[in-house]
């Protein structure tokens, strides 16, 4: 009966020690933030490179209006 009791009582090799867990669970949480950080730093970027997008698509838009014959013939006519 005390040997049943006494392993009973023992925590099994499979059950980390409670300094082990929290050390995991630190690491865990480290690891979180860091991820939670990147994941900032990289959605800044996405919005960076979405208003750098739009300013390129506004110079092509200007680009394609662009007539240069017409601004030429405007030069020519000094009605500019």
């Amino acid at each position: 009966m005390l040997e049943a009791a006494r392993i009973s009582s023992t925590r099994p090799e499979s059950v980390p020690s409670l300094e082990a867990h929290a050390s995991t669970l630190n690491k865990f949480d480290s690891r979180k933030f860091s991820l939670i950080k990147a994941i900032g730093e990289k959605e800044s970027e996405i919005g960076s490179k979405e208003a750098e997008l739009a300013a390129l698509k506004e110079g092509v838009r200007k680009l394609e209006e662009y007539d240069p014959a017409t601004e030429h013939e405007k030069e020519l006519d000094g009605s500019m």
